[in-house]
């Protein structure tokens, strides 16, 4: 059993309104972060928001990571896909199917930059 709340007031930032799920008494955005922050803290990067909304007719999840020195690329998001796939794949914490889209916050601003796997 899961219950949806959806926020009627669209993101701007990202184009799409948001909602969450809550599974088990847990938004799946907290119990993502709780999965994935350590292990994306020991590939040396930081988990800086996690969305999971509607973009169009697709499900995503989206991971927006940052590294204490320098800018994120395309080669930080690839890697950390490859970090976070398996324990998806593993501990499933979405039912039903969904992208999965890692990306980055450009630095100094709070636009995204388009670093995205």
């Amino acid at each position: 059993m899961f219950f949806l709340c959806y926020n009627l007031s669209a993101n701007e930032e990202w184009g799409f309104p948001l909602f969450n799920v809550i599974l088990g008494g847990v938004f799946v955005e907290e119990r993502i972060r709780n999965l994935l922050e350590g292990p994306i803290n020991d590939a040396g990067y930081i988990l800086d928001e996690v969305f999971y909304g509607k973009d169009g007719s697709s499900n995503v999840l989206r991971l927006v990571i940052d590294k204490e020195d320098g800018y994120i690329n395309i080669g930080d998001c690839v890697k950390i896909n490859e970090v976070v796939n398996p324990i998806l794949d593993k501990e499933d914490p979405i039912s039903e199917s969904y992208v999965l889209d890692v990306c980055s916050k450009e630095k100094g601003s709070d636009s995204n930059e388009s670093s995205r796997v």
